[in-house]
């Protein structure tokens, strides 16, 4: 087989699912200015749309009842991956199969449309969303495809779209162009064959890097690069964007496909230009394609982002399995008596339609069941899929518009990149977060240094520090050593400003940025920068430097070396920058490093960062020797080129000479310390995953909130001090431990802990804080922290992850620093595996892995570029507007979602049972007590749209959310959708079956002296009672209604009289004057108005019984709420609250020197912030209401409408004073509640008009006034 064959082989092996991408050929060769070559490599063209016009119909439907078209499978995932698909889309293909039986006319009991109108309208839905997403994407490739770009052809310069492009073409472009593919560079205008790209399309980097050609081809001219005919050597396609182990040879021998080839030289991701990147400060360049189309880097990471299901998600699905069991059963159960009754009572009952067409047994036989199966099916609710799906939606946008959320200083608003994950944003157990960039402001400033056992800056600033200022003007050794050192050492652009020709510089880490400027203020000033060459000026004098290599910096290797040689002295060196941990280890034995790490120590207990700066003098043929023999082969290696190279660094990395010690300050954001409280207020646990050294991530916990004073830090690994002062927080382990060691050590602590590290409450623990189930009920976890540095966590996370995770149940927090990015995707993971939710929040590239475990990933738009925000599920701003995330929108869509899924599910339930209990005056014939009518509109028009609008509901303001976290637990724990509560909308269901139709059928089938009425009136009057009783049922269980959940729970009503008019009136149809009767029946509406009292009625009472005796939480809030500002119960009525736009969050929390009403939007400040020329004003009333230019119009809301409606109906029987009701509800002792009801008071007290009840209520006064009283008053 030839090459040639081998290649088409692979990808048609490839094509047919038998083998992975990565599998086939590792080595791509590009022939450059040679198309017969490169035939077998695609061209430019760019397509991310899934279907055609062709394939869209069949392969949305096989999408919606099937697979994912993904190509993520080979033969053996096949039925693993293939088996999980089908069972998403199990509801769909349930659906499919009730719509196939009712094809049958010997077996449906209804007309097939009452199925096949929802299902159509329901796939209708999704196509028509994927079908304009698919068509979005069409026109963004379309746009992209036909770009026009020069390219060198048949020696000329030819311009073609982008699409035509080809493997080897050597292209031309020009300063600001886009990259239409991923190529090296051969040629630049520069002389140096310099160039510049911005990546911010790719990582979200606005920083300038340093592109290079290879010195072979960097003066080719354009006639030169016509007749080039040389061969790159390079992977296949992959994903690896900062990866490109590849090499040149200048000339390809003139056998077609002969790999052998001499003279390479070697090309790096510097010598590549990345598609989608843009050419910057350069007027030309020439590069030739080697990766085009959907193979390029960016192209192989454009991969679907992991599947994420909510907690209430796998709840729901939970849910539907046991209403499906159940159906089983009713079917079984049923169809047995069924078929009993038509076997034996067939002939006497023959209007009952037993008989069918064929005579076979066995389709006799199962008949009834299928009957039973189809009459059933609405069991489980056909919208449901749908409503949540657009609920969800909502959800996100209410996100996006959220205006507290935005960040002005970076015109940063809160983005939704996922519509699937809220309500798991209402349920989180575990943050886990970065410290740099994420709590602080990624804002470096060089604020003190230690050089030569001498620290300077203590006093003040360091660039007032006049020692240090005298040592460099009169050029002392070491301090002018140590600065000109970081002004090499560095990957530093410098530019100019055409202003005033001063320099500033540019870098993608704030560190070197920092550090480079800081030097430059102190004298030694980095000038210029070419690919070979730095210049430095020196107190006036120039120095000039050759950099021979750069050694780059990576998270393994956590420091960074350039070898440079002095022009003037010949003189050639190597000089190191990174972690304390790793340059002292490569420092020569001679070395005295005890001050330095005195230093290091006392630097990192104020949170300073802090890097070690190292240099050695090379003899220039221990350099030759280790070029030739070390480093040439290792960066000509395609294979394991990485390694080699750090083997080869490692060669010279060695007998340092330490220069000094650097200390970066990188302040922490406003607002993080007061967020982490209220996170831990939420019971919800604080992980800090950082890279930084032991001591600085425990300053920084403590300053953050994250560790609180008189908390106690145990360490693993660390020997437990008898005294917390004892404990020495400026080193971590010292030395490497065994893994028994480690082992004992977390039993150790978790011993000490249990016996005497915590303050006892007995009374507050929850199970559910106890990740791995340990005895900790009898110890409280806010006082206790443990820390864990990178080297130990690796053998924790291999031989004592069970240990750890008991202890990690019992501390309030855990730090873990020094660690890698990988073994932050491996704790989240670790934590995840146990079933709690967990939220991971970065800033970096390096907390990608850990946002995408995690079950909610937050990124953060920050200097270290957009990676984390791209690939997070939110992004957001600031830390602090975790609180708003997690709070507010979590909470309300938790709790959207689940009323909605309970009320879908008792709707359809509702109209289920009275299917059922009509089989039992039927025969058990499996016949429909309903229409088709009735049944087709019932669950999409009449029951689908209203409960749309719950999306704007709210059962209590946010500012109270805000202040009091304590309120997050409810839907942390899961409490609005749980077997118990589903049990309760069911009895709902099921009573409300039995009302409804026991009032309408009862006085028919009971009437001796015979009636008129026929089947299809029963039913209707059957019919109009359920559509009024759930939309009151709606009505009063929402707690916000505005004028847009009038319009769809109330416009129901006229649509469905008007349905019914029109079917009334065509004579043709089995509704034909069904209602004119009805109506003119005295009878219909007696039984229709009882039939609503006597289900609603018993209800209302219920839930008053509750809140009297068994009141919750948000009750008692709203109770107390009703009373201060109504003052009694003059005005209940009139009492209104007024929203914003529909972003459920555009409005802040009253100020406590304002006198608004306490549900009411105080947004003065987001009106400085606003650009839309948002409007603020109060209205006579006292409401404060919001016009947003760029929204739909704002809706007037009325607030906890089941409220006000039960405390009308107790209002004289609640007589007493709020502080001894207090005592019934039996929240004695428990002073998180009595907190927030204090909370709730200071909330309201500065409100004038409710002076007067305050003063008439001396008992809430010693509640307001006096926390002390709280716990002694009689009244508690």
């Amino acid at each position: 087989m030839t090459d040639n064959n081998n290649m088409w082989y692979h990808r048609v092996v490839q094509r047919l699912g038998l083998m992975k991408p990565e599998d086939g050929p590792t080595i791509r060769i590009v022939y450059a200015n040679d198309a017969e070559r490169n035939i077998e490599y695609p061209t430019n063209v760019i397509s991310n749309t899934k279907y055609t016009l062709v394939t869209f119909i069949p392969k949305n439907l096989y999408e919606q009842f099937g697979r994912s078209t993904r190509n993520d499978s080979i033969l053996i995932q096949y039925l693993f991956i293939r088996l999980f698909d089908t069972f998403r889309r199990a509801m769909n293909i349930y659906f499919l199969f009730i719509g196939i039986l009712q094809l049958f006319p010997s077996i449906t009991p209804v007309n097939p449309v009452s199925t096949w109108g929802a299902l159509v309208f329901i796939f209708t839905v999704s196509a028509i969303k994927e079908g304009y997403d698919d068509f979005n994407r069409y026109k963004r490739d379309k746009l992209a495809n036909e770009r026009q770009f020069w390219v060198l052809r048949n020696n000329a310069r030819v311009q073609i779209q982008s699409q035509h492009i080809s493997v080897g073409d050597i292209i031309c472009l020009q300063n600001n162009d886009e990259i239409p593919c991923d190529m090296v560079v051969l040629a630049t205008s520069d002389p140096e064959g310099t160039c510049y790209v911005q990546t911010a399309n790719l990582d979200g980097e606005t920083d300038l890097k340093t592109r290079l050609a290879p010195k072979e081809t960097m003066g080719m001219s354009e006639q030169e690069l016509h007749k080039f005919k040389g061969v790159i050597e390079c992977p296949s396609p992959n994903a690896e964007i900062y990866k490109f182990d590849s090499r040149l040879s200048m000339q390809a021998n003139t056998k077609v496909n002969t790999y052998t080839h001499s003279n390479w030289i070697t090309l790096s991701a510097q010598n590549i230009l990345l598609q989608a990147t843009n050419v910057r400060n350069v007027d030309h360049l020439y590069g030739m394609a080697v990766y085009t189309g959907n193979e390029t880097k960016i192209g192989k990471n454009k991969k679907i982002p992991p599947t994420k299901w909510t907690k209430l998600d796998h709840s729901i699905n939970r849910i539907t399995v046991f209403i499906f069991c159940l159906q089983l059963s009713l079917v079984l159960i049923f169809g047995m008596i069924g078929e009993f009754i038509r076997s034996s009572e067939k002939e006497s009952v023959w209007y009952l339609g037993y008989t069918p067409d064929y005579k076979d047994p066995w389709y006799e036989f199962i008949i009834i069941p299928l009957r039973f199966l189809l009459l059933n099916s609405l069991m489980i609710p056909i919208s449901l899929k749908v409503t949540i799906d657009v609920i969800k939606y909502a959800y996100a946008l209410f996100i996006n518009w959220d205006l507290k959320m935005y960040y002005k200083q970076s015109n940063a608003p809160a983005v939704a990149n996922s519509t699937a994950l809220s309500e798991d944003l209402g349920q989180i157990e575990y943050v886990f977060t970065d410290k740099t960039g994420t709590l602080t402001e990624n804002i470096m400033l060089f604020s003190r240094c230690s050089i030569d056992g001498q620290v300077y800056g203590v006093e003040g600033s360091i660039f007032e520090d006049q020692s240090l200022l005298e040592q460099i003007n009169s050029n002392d050794h070491h301090s002018v050593n140590f600065f000109r050192a970081i002004s090499l050492c560095h990957s530093v652009i410098p530019s100019r400003s055409p202003e005033d020709n001063s320099i500033f510089y540019k870098a993608s880490s704030p560190d070197e940025e920092a550090l480079v400027t800081a030097a430059s203020k102190l004298g030694i000033q980095f000038t210029n920068k070419t690919p070979s060459a730095l210049t430095i000026q020196v107190n006036d004098t120039i120095e000039h430097y050759q950099l021979l290599h750069t050694f780059d910096f990576t998270s393994d290797r956590k420091r960074m070396s350039v070898i440079v040689k002095h022009n003037a002295t010949n003189q050639i060196k190597i000089i190191t920058k990174g972690a304390d941990d790793m340059v002292f280890k490569r420092l020569h034995k001679n070395n005295d490093i005890k001050l330095q790490i005195k230093h290091i120590d006392e630097f990192a207990m104020i949170g300073l960062r802090t890097l070690c700066i190292a240099e050695r003098v090379l003899d220039e043929n221990v350099y030759n020797s280790w070029l030739e023999n070390h480093f040439k082969e290792a960066s000509c290696s395609l294979e394991n080129r990485q390694e080699r190279l750090a083997e080869a660094y490692e060669l010279l990395e060695c007998n340092l000479d330490l220069l000094g010690v650097t200390a970066i300050e990188d302040k922490l954001q406003e607002g993080v310390p007061e967020t982490i409280h209220n996170l831990r207020q939420a019971s919800i646990k604080v992980w800090m995953l950082t890279g930084d050294k032991y001591s600085t991530a425990i300053q920084i916990a403590h300053s953050c909130n994250l560790v609180e004073r008189g908390c106690r830090i145990y360490t693993i690994g660390k020997e437990i001090p008898r005294d917390d002062h004892e404990d020495d927080y400026s080193t971590g382990v010292t030395r490497e431990l065994s893994a028994l060691e480690i082992v004992s050590s977390i039993r150790d602590i978790q011993d000490h802990i249990l016996t005497n590290g915590g303050n006892y409450d007995l009374d507050n623990q929850s199970s559910s804080n106890n990740i791995g189930n340990s005895n900790s009920n009898s110890i409280s976890n806010r006082d206790v922290s443990i820390a864990v540095e990178g080297h130990v966590l690796t053998t924790v996370l291999k031989f004592a992850e069970s240990e750890f995770l008991q202890l990690s149940g019992l501390v309030s927090s855990v730090i873990c620093c020094r660690v890698t990015p990988n073994q932050k995707a491996l704790v989240v993971r670790m934590v995840k595996n146990t079933n709690k939710i967990c939220l991971a929040i970065g800033d970096g590239g390096n907390d990608v892995s850990m946002i995408q475990e995690a079950n909610v990933g937050v990124g953060i738009g920050g200097r270290e570029g957009l990676q984390a925000a791209r690939a997070s599920d939110y992004s957001i701003a600031r830390f602090k507007y975790l609180q708003d995330l997690l709070f507010i929108h979590g909470r309300y869509s938790y709790l959207r979602t689940s009323f909605v899924a309970n009320y879908c599910f008792y709707k359809s339930l509702f109209i289920c049972f009275i299917q059922i209990l009509y089989q039992i005056f039927s025969g058990f014939a499996g016949t429909t007590f309903f229409n088709s009518f009735s049944l087709t509109s019932y669950n999409i028009l009449f029951t689908g749209l209203p409960i749309i609008g719950y999306i704007l509901d709210r059962d209590l303001p946010q500012s109270i959310l805000k202040r009091n976290p304590y309120l997050y637990t409810f839907t942390q724990e899961g409490k609005a959708f749980s077997p118990k509560i589903f049990l309760r909308w069911s009895f709902r269901s099921l009573y409300h079956a039995l009302i409804v139709f026991c009032a309408t059928a009862a006085p028919f089938i009971y009437n001796t002296g015979g009636t008129d009425i026929d089947y299809d009136s029963i039913s209707m009057i059957s019919f109009t009672a359920i559509i009024f009783i759930q939309s009151l049922t709606l009505f009063i269980e929402s707690n916000t209604i505005t004028w847009i959940n009038h319009a769809l729970i109330w416009g129901t009503i006229p649509i469905y009289i008007l349905c019914v008019l029109v079917l009334n009136s065509i004579s043709t149809l089995d509704m034909y004057s069904v209602m004119t009767h009805l109506t003119d029946r005295s009878s219909f509406w007696g039984s229709f108005f009882l039939m609503i009292c006597v289900c609603l009625v018993p209800i209302i009472s219920i839930e008053y019984l509750l809140q009297l005796y068994k009141p919750t939480v948000d009750e008692i809030i709203n109770q107390i709420r009703s009373d201060n500002h109504r003052g009694g119960f003059g005005g209940f009525f009139n009492c209104t609250q007024s929203t914003t736009s529909l972003n459920d969050g555009d409005y802040s929390p009253p100020s406590s020197s304002t006198s608004h009403h306490l549900f009411s939007s105080n947004i003065a400040n987001n009106n400085n912030n606003n650009n839309n020329n948002d409007i603020s004003y109060h209205s006579g009333n006292g409401n404060h209401h919001m016009i947003r230019n760029s929204s739909m119009v704002v809706p007037e809301e009325h607030h906890n409408q089941r409220s006000k409606i039960i405390t009308f109906l107790l209002y004289r029987s609640l007589t007493t004073p709020l502080a001894k009701r207090l005592s019934r509800r039996k929240i004695r002792g428990n002073k998180e509640v009595i907190e927030l009801i204090v909370n709730t008071y200071e909330d309201t007290y500065d409100d004038d008009h409710n002076q007067s009840y305050y003063n008439s209520h001396p008992e809430t006064q010693s509640l307001l006034r006096d926390e002390e009283a709280v716990e002694t008053s009689p009244l508690l």
